[in-house]
């Protein structure tokens, strides 16, 4: 090969080295800033900004499974037309990439997306010129949130460490997702237990001491009128109506405290009125590790032992265009 062709693979072997160390950083930063910060919108747009930036390609998205299976959102995106963003919809089947890439459940390479026999280009991807494009799963608990993509106009062939770089990226979305999607259902759990204390809490003990203060006012009349014998009764009565309260308020506060983890209230605590106690009571899956909580690697099943790609043509790339777009 001689000198010179020794110096030309040392410099591309040097330039791809350089690469793989920028998209680990990138990698890295949003992992922090997934942990963080909890604004799940900003991380989508600083996630297809980056994308597309390292990756030197005009467009990145991300899409979102719409109930019921059938549709892809547009959920995120950079290099797209104004107002795509939060309308424009793919087919969730072989009618776009990214509807193949969930059917395959692994990555999807297209060197030219017009030649591709496996699924059809989405009027998405044609309005926009794309020809080349790589496409991975964000991966759920429950099954995947949707696609994460990187499209060019340019012929380009995309490689393994783009491919594991992209599918990086999705892993750290589906941790911010995940983490979101289980905060809203503690939300949910919090507001239903609430409720049903609010019901306990009308049905039980605020009943109770009703019944409580009646007695208390029937003692005093038949205190007042020399009845001793039928006033103590009607305290006794009283005394044990807010013992009842004592008891149901202890257990609501008990219930409050989740995640305390300091037990039970101690008896002296329901104390009422009168010198009464209460008695003593009875989810395409990612690894964690590496930067921000998931592994730098990609997620996929191997099929004959390679990756998911179609027809292509030399590596030729382009910068991407402007910032995050906004929905319209």
């Amino acid at each position: 090969m001689g000198a010179h062709g020794d110096d030309l693979v040392g410099k591309r072997v040097e330039a791809a080295l350089g690469a793989r160390a920028r998209q680990q950083v990138l990698v890295a930063e949003l992992g922090l800033k997934a942990l963080a910060n909890d604004d799940l919108r900003s991380l989508m747009d600083e996630a297809v900004v980056r994308a597309a930036r390292t990756l030197g390609v005009e467009h990145a998205k991300i899409v979102e499974v719409l109930p019921g299976g059938e549709e892809l959102l547009l959920r995120a995106g950079v290099g797209w037309r104004e107002g795509l963003v939060g309308r424009a919809k793919e087919d969730a089947g072989c009618g776009s990439q990214a509807g193949y890439t969930l059917l395959s459940d692994e990555p999807v390479v297209a060197d030219d997306v017009r030649a591709e026999a496996r699924f059809r280009p989405s009027p998405l991807l044609v309005e926009h010129g794309v020809v080349s494009s790589v496409t991975v799963v964000i991966p759920g608990h429950l099954g995947p949130y949707g696609v994460l993509g990187a499209h060019t106009s340019k012929r380009r062939v995309f490689s393994e460490d783009d491919v594991n770089f992209l599918q990086a990226v999705a892993n750290v979305l589906a941790a911010a997702i995940e983490r979101e999607r289980s905060e809203e259902a503690v939300g949910e759990i919090r507001e239903a237990e609430r409720a049903r204390v609010a019901r306990d809490l009308h049905d039980g003990a605020l009943q109770d001491l009703a019944y409580g203060l009646a007695e208390v006012h029937v003692a005093e009349m038949y205190l007042g009128n020399d009845d001793p014998g039928s006033g103590a009764a009607a305290l006794g009565r009283a005394s044990s109506a807010l013992r009842r309260v004592s008891e149901g308020l202890r257990a609501t506060v008990n219930d409050l405290r989740l995640g305390g983890g300091t037990g039970p209230l101690p008896p002296s605590a329901g104390r009422v009125a009168g010198g009464a106690h209460a008695q003593d009571g009875p989810g395409p899956r990612y690894t964690p590790g590496g930067a921000g909580g998931v592994s730098f690697g990609a997620r996929r099943r191997r099929r004959g032992g390679s990756l998911a790609r179609g027809r292509g043509g030399p590596d030729e790339r382009q910068a991407p265009l402007g910032g995050a777009q906004r929905p319209g």
